[in-house]
């Protein structure tokens, strides 16, 4: 697998350092700054199995249980198909926005749950409290 990932690496190698077709792939490597890709596919390959199957795995020598760590929050817990934004956000301004009283969120997380804050508004429409 380590020569394959060279041999695809090496034509990039190539490419980017403008080297001769002789010069080893280890020599373009250093010349290029780039590393090897079998490192990362290996440190990649570990991580997925960790993160998003669930799987213990051992680096160096320590078995990493998945169960010790926070698990990997999905990006899109829904199809976007089936994301309908116009039911979501409303493009028209409402005629009396409601600012006496109003509590908005970014929907950050932390242990507990979701955060929120508050800000309260006087009749001039100023930050009266935070």
């Amino acid at each position: 697998m380590k020569r394959k990932l060279n041999t695809i690496q090496r034509k990039s190698l190539l490419v980017l350092t403008k080297a001769y077709h002789t010069t080893a792939t280890s020599s373009l490597q250093v010349l290029s700054g780039i590393p090897s890709i079998h490192p990362i596919a290996i440190e990649e390959t570990k991580y997925i199995k960790l993160a998003g199957f669930r799987k213990p795995i051992t680096v160096q020598d320590q078995l990493v249980n998945p169960t010790e760590y926070q698990e990997m929050i999905r990006s899109h817990l829904i199809h976007p198909a089936y994301f309908h934004l116009e039911n979501q956000i409303s493009l028209n301004p409402a005629a009396e926005y409601p600012t006496l009283n109003s509590t908005f969120t970014d929907g950050s997380k932390n242990n507990e749950g979701i955060s929120s804050a508050f800000c309260c508004f006087n009749v001039k429409n100023e930050i009266t409290s935070e």
